[in-house]
């Protein structure tokens, strides 16, 4: 799948090129990954479970974030809202696929 843009409303990144393709592989390969695929990204019961993918290990820094009192640290301030909004494009272009290979397999 290609890299979707980051949108305008999220501001500047200073993340290169590179980075973002990186970020978007891995988000793919969590959401893919047929271990997990029952299971809710983001839960601790999902990365207790052995998923260690950027929307798992997101969800695991947060947590440990309420619990402190230390602040976010400045890289995750863009990455975060950045994969928030890839992981919903990433799920309808899954949905998108398994359809498109549904309508093939009933034709």
């Amino acid at each position: 799948m290609s890299v979707p843009a980051v949108p305008e409303h999220l501001g500047d990144h200073e993340l290169e090129d590179s980075e973002l393709a990186e970020l978007w592989h891995s988000l793919c390969v969590e959401l893919l990954d047929e271990e997990f695929s029952r299971r809710t990204h983001g839960s601790p019961r999902t990365y207790d479970a052995g998923c260690r993918g950027p929307m798992c290990t997101k969800g695991m820094r947060l947590r440990a974030r309420r619990r402190t009192t230390g602040g976010a640290n400045e890289r995750y301030t863009y990455i975060d809202p950045i994969l928030d909004h890839w992981c919903k494009v990433a799920y309808e272009r899954i949905e998108a696929a398994k359809a498109r290979i549904l309508e093939q397999v009933i034709a």
